[in-house]
């Protein structure tokens, strides 16, 4: 049987006030912005997850999921 583990995955990469994450199990994520400083992190739980974004600045971020076996990042902007 192959590993069908599925990653977190960010609803539209387009965001204004929030993230709209689904998450298969529980991650944490942490989000970057393009001069490598984390602006934001905490914990998503399996199933929709909202991460509020109002205090971010407008531009391109990077989200990285991690469950401590597994990584994935996603890009998105902040408008």
């Amino acid at each position: 049987l192959r590993n069908t583990a599925k990653k977190p995955s960010v609803k539209n990469s387009l965001v204004r006030k929030y993230i709209e994450i689904n998450s298969p199990s529980a991650f944490r994520y942490t989000i970057v912005d393009y001069s490598g400083s984390t602006v934001s992190k905490g914990s998503l739980v399996q199933g929709m997850n909202i991460v509020n974004t109002a205090s971010l600045v407008n531009g391109m971020y990077i989200v990285q999921f991690t469950n401590g076996q597994q990584q994935y990042a996603e890009k998105l902007m902040k408008q």
